[in-house]
């Protein structure tokens, strides 16, 4: 159930959907594309005071802090990987990000997806090392809690394609093992009578919206065990075995 001020809102955004919708079906940049669709979809969904959306080519900071790790302090830091979207969870003492998204190009002729295969691919790849290095970030700070602990921490993605939206999701499994697969997916409508459409959408980014939730608990129990465990001694240092490639090795042919 949905109160009055959430319902309000959700109509609001769906009906600024609605005044655009024409445009769907024509050429649209990957920043129009972005503001006109997936914008509003969020801002009408997700409510909850301790998620905190920021939108357009944002800096991701678990990037970041990756690139510049091992690099001079004293030099200049190189800029880390950015994306069309990212959820903060405003109310840790990290400011966990817990979701990313991206959007693979925009629309052509008639609303064609612009994204040719290698930039989905390249995307997708994109929005996989942000996720890990989200990860990364918080577990190497939590070195005195265990493996079975830390394989509880989830963060999400999305990524875009023309009016098709994927979601994504990752975890530590151990021993420098991520898991990334799709968790569901649906599309959004390019026309007036399509719009009972959103229903899927809804209902996947609400559930979205409560597995960020689950990782705000998940978050502040690791950093809070984390103390325990190195002021208490109850458990001994375990640094997480984890897996920070910046380059992939390039193969070469026979």
């Amino acid at each position: 159930m949905i109160d009055n001020d959430a319902n309000k809102k959700l109509d609001i955004n769906i009906q600024y959907m609605k005044s655009d919708v024409c445009s769907f079906q024509g050429m649209m940049t990957e920043e129009e594309l972005k503001m006109s669709s997936t914008f509003p979809l969020f801002r009408g969904v997700f409510n909850s005071d301790k998620i905190k959306n920021a939108w357009g080519e944002i800096q991701a900071l678990s990037t970041n802090d990756a690139r510049n790790e091992r690099e001079n302090p004293l030099k200049r830091a190189r800029i880390g990987r950015r994306v069309d979207m990212k959820s903060t969870l405003v109310k840790t003492s990290n400011k966990f990000e817990v979701i990313y998204g991206e959007v693979a190009g925009g629309l052509g002729p008639f609303g064609i997806p612009t994204a040719c295969r290698k930039k989905r691919y390249l995307d997708k790849v994109k929005l996989m090392v942000i996720m890990r290095d989200g990860i990364n970030r918080l577990l190497k700070e939590c070195k005195y809690v265990s493996n079975e602990e830390r394989t509880n921490l989830i963060v999400y993605g999305w990524l875009q394609i023309g009016l098709e939206l994927n979601f994504y999701a990752m975890d530590w499994f151990g021993a420098g093992i991520y898991r990334f697969g799709l968790i569901d997916r649906c599309r959004l409508p390019s026309d007036e009578d399509e719009f009972g459409m959103l229903e899927d959408s809804y209902c996947i980014l609400k559930l979205l919206e409560n597995k960020a939730l689950e990782t705000e608990k998940v978050v502040k129990k690791l950093l809070l065990e984390n103390t325990k465990g190195k002021r208490r001694q109850t458990i001994s240092r375990n640094e997480a075995e984890l897996n920070e490639n910046r380059t992939p090795q390039k193969i070469k042919p026979n």
